[in-house]
Order: structure tokens, then sequence, then C-alpha cells
């Protein structure tokens, strides 16, 4: 896990509203946005921006290997905090990844990686588009921002 200047969570506002979206494709911006979590989040090593394609996520911005390689697990196994807060738009922190039992073997995974918290941040999708495929309930579900997820090398709560 690399390490940056931490930055001011208002640079970081500032800088998001500085940014044209008429001028930039959504993969530049989904990468921005993993980058200035990184940089804002206290304590957040890796960040990496998940994308629900009707009820199939995919890691679309990742700011390391470990990031993506985590982030990828919980899509395997069907579970994990950041899939839980995507679906219930909630946070979910886990401060200690050695000691978390409510997801039984990415927890593992994931501290003997080297991850050992994670913060989760479920967002509503406010996107649909034509090609968006129905979830279980119905809804259409566009091409948007699930979650954003930080990662630590230390046991933290992220603040």
């Amino acid at each position: 896990m690399t390490h940056v200047d931490p930055m001011d969570p208002h640079e970081a506002f500032a800088e998001l509203g500085r940014i044209r979206l008429a001028d930039i494709d959504l993969d530049t911006l989904l990468d921005s946005i993993a980058q200035l979590a990184k940089r804002t989040i206290p304590g957040a090593s890796e960040v990496s921006v998940t994308l629900l394609h009707g009820n199939k996520p995919q890691t679309a911005a990742f700011t390391g290997a470990l990031a993506l390689a985590l982030a990828e697990k919980p899509y395997e196994r069907g579970y994990g905090p950041c899939l839980q807060a995507a679906e219930s738009t909630t946070s979910l922190m886990v401060p200690d990844t050695g000691s978390e039992q409510r997801w039984p073997g990415w927890t593992q995974t994931a501290a003997q990686a080297g991850a050992h918290s994670t913060l989760s941040v479920g967002l509503r999708n406010p996107v649909s588009t034509p090609h968006s495929a129905p979830d279980v309930t119905g809804r259409t579900a566009g091409r948007g921002v699930t979650a954003v997820r930080s990662w630590s090398d230390r046991r933290c709560r992220f603040g």
C-alpha cells in the first residue's frame, strides 16, 4: 500500500467541483474520486470504487493492486462489507479484519493480504440507462457508483 499526503476534505470537494463533466469520461472521473478519497479519508492506504451494471458489481477505479484484488473477492463470494453497504446505502466499518466475524472468509483474506481495516460507503444509484437490467424487485438499476471502499494497512477507525 502506498502513502500519499493528506488533503483537507474542503479542498477535495472544491477540486471535484472544478471538474467539467462535459470534458471528462466516467473512468477518469471515478479515478479522480478514488485518488481524492485516498488523500482525504484519514487512515486510507488504498481506495476502490464499485459500479453496478444491472445487479453485477464491477471495480471501476482503484488506487493500487491490493485495492483491486480485495475489491473483487466479495463479488466472487457474493458477500462482504462493500456489497452490504451498497445494498443498504449505508457505511460499514471494519476496524480489525483479523477479528471481524460478519463476513467469514473475506475478512481472513483481507487480513492475510495486509489490509487490517476497511471502510465501505454505499451510495444511491441515481443513474438509469436504456440498457439497464431490472433488479430482483423489478426496478431498473442503471450504471452508477454503488460504493467507495477504503483500505488501511493498520487497524484504525478512519478518522
